[in-house]
Formats: structure tokens, sequence, C-alpha cells
């Protein structure tokens, strides 16, 4: 069957010369590239994603706002801080 399609001027090209390299016309190379994309499986439409969400409660005592500090207690302030222990050098070297 005989169709007339519009096709830009460098796929043109790029077409001609890859259905010669292959030893094909410029029509058989099209149908075949039309075949093998009609040919792909389809790709499965994805399923939308749906939060599932609960009315969460906090246990007595405990505040949504400084549940951060109540869940991990911030060091005493009035304490400073000690520095990380170094291990000192034992001189055991192999060098």
């Amino acid at each position: 069957m005989r169709t007339t399609i519009s096709v830009e001027d460098r796929l043109l090209k790029r077409a001609r010369r890859e259905a010669e390299a292959r030893g094909l016309t410029l029509s058989a190379y099209v149908c075949e590239l039309v075949r093998r994309d009609l040919d792909q499986p389809k790709p499965k439409a994805v399923k939308p994603f749906k939060l599932i969400t609960h009315d969460a409660k906090l246990a007595p005592g405990y505040d949504w706002y400084r549940l951060d500090e109540q869940t991990y207690p911030l060091p005493n302030v009035a304490e400073p801080l000690k520095p990380w222990p170094v291990e000192k050098d034992r001189g055991d070297d192999d060098a």
C-alpha cells in the first residue's frame, strides 16, 4: 500500500543511510521500524498511590510540639560537654 508522509530532512537522510547500510529499501526499513515499535508490549498503567493514615493519639503526658525533647532528652546545659575520648599513640607502629 502506498501513502505519503512528511519527514524532517535530516531524519530522512539518516534513515536512507541506515537502510542502505542494512541492505534494505527505505520503505522496508520504515516498515521494520514501525512493526518493531507496534510489536513491543505496552507498559502497564501504574496504580495510583493511596496513603492510609490513622487518627494517632499520643500517650498521656506527651505533647506533639515537644515530642523530640520527650523522646530524646537533651543534655543538661548546666554541665559542659566532655570532649570525645582520644586514644593515645601506643608506639607500636610497624614502620
